[in-house]
């Protein structure tokens, strides 16, 4: 800051300026920037790969969850329907060859109904139904991958049991998905 003219008067602000040089910093070549774009890439792309297979994994897990939430909730169903009858004081047990989703009060919205055999293998993927010839409950799973089972088919099977204490759903064979077991 300097006084105005003869250093009387008001206080002018003044400004320096300076010269920026590079000094004797040499210019970054095309090859040195094109291998540092080509690493960048190369990292990026592995990220992407990275979380595209634990997204995978990830929805595996949670396909595995709905299922098991499903096999909860009518397994709930059955032992609520059980304690009723005991209550009013009738005879508890599921009717032989009655559809286990019907002790739902809402069916899933993936529930595809009453199928036999060869239509389980035109059904839709990630759909529940119910078999009558073996009175069983069963899931065509969305990704086979996940799923390790004797048959190979992608489709869970649980045996409805009937009898005088609730109903029971056991697996058909020992399944397991993403290496744990399902049941």
């Amino acid at each position: 800051m300097e006084h105005g003219a003869g250093g009387h008067g008001p206080l002018r602000l003044t400004v320096a300026t300076a010269a920026v040089s590079t000094g004797s910093r040499p210019p970054i070549s095309q090859w040195r920037r094109g291998t540092e774009w080509g690493l960048l890439t190369v990292v990026i792309l592995a990220l992407v790969a990275m979380f595209l297979t634990e997204g995978r994994r990830v929805q595996g897990q949670a396909e595995l969850a709905a299922v098991k939430s499903t096999l909860g909730a009518m397994r709930t169903a059955a032992v609520l329907q059980d304690l009723q009858a005991r209550a009013a004081g009738r005879m508890p047990g599921v009717q032989p060859g009655a559809n286990p989703f019907e002790l739902l009060q809402t069916l899933p919205g993936n529930y595809l109904g009453v199928l036999r055999g060869v239509q389980v293998v035109s059904g839709r993927p990630g759909s529940w139904f119910y078999d009558r010839d073996c009175d069983c409950v069963g899931y065509i799973v969305l990704e086979p991958r996940w799923l390790e089972s004797p048959a190979g088919d992608g489709v869970l099977r649980f045996r409805v049991r009937r009898g005088a204490r609730p109903l029971q759903l056991d697996a058909l064979a020992p399944y397991r998905w993403q290496g744990m077991p399902v049941d």
